[in-house]
C-alpha cells in the first residue's frame, strides 16, 4: 500500500516545476552550471593529484584514486580522516572480494572550490607519506 501510495505517479507540484524549468530555459541553465562546477573541480583535482593514478571522467562528481602498494585502502582512508579528509575505500563500491586499492573522492561534496583545494592538498600530503 505504501509503495502504490508514493510511486503511483510523480508529485504534481515536481511535475509541474520541472515542466516550467523545461520550458523556461532554467533546466538547461541549471545543467550547465552543474557540468561548469563539475569541470572546475575535475580541474582542481587533476592540478593537485598530479602524478598520481587519478582517474574520472572530465565532468564528474567523482574520481578514483588508485593507491600505491604501501598504502591500503582503509589504511588510507582512516589516515586521510585524522586530517580531516573523508575518502571512501573501494571495497564500499565492490561487489565481490577483489575491491581495487583505492579511494573514492567526492568532488562535488566541498562546500567551495576554495575548501576542495585544501582536502585535495591534504589528500597529496598524505598520499607522499608512508602509512
Amino acid at each position: 500500500g505504501v509503495l502504490r501510495a508514493t510511486q503511483l505517479m510523480p508529485s504534481p507540484l515536481l511535475a509541474a516545476v520541472a515542466a516550467r524549468w523545461i520550458s523556461d530555459g532554467s533546466l538547461n541553465r541549471i545543467t550547465a552550471a552543474l557540468r561548469d562546477e563539475a569541470a572546475a573541480r575535475q580541474s582542481l583535482a587533476a592540478r593537485h593529484l598530479t602524478g598520481t593514478a587519478f582517474r574520472a571522467h572530465p565532468l564528474g562528481h567523482h574520481a578514483w584514486l588508485a593507491l600505491p602498494a604501501r598504502w591500503t585502502a582503509d589504511g588510507f582512508a582512516a589516515a586521510a580522516a585524522r586530517d580531516g579528509v573523508a575518502v571512501v575505500p573501494a571495497s564500499a563500491f565492490a561487489t565481490g572480494a577483489d575491491a581495487p586499492n583505492a579511494v573514492r573522492l567526492a568532488l562535488g561534496a566541498a562546500v567551495d572550490r576554495t575548501a576542495l583545494a585544501s582536502g585535495l592538498r591534504r589528500l597529496a600530503a598524505r598520499l607522499a607519506a608512508s602509512p
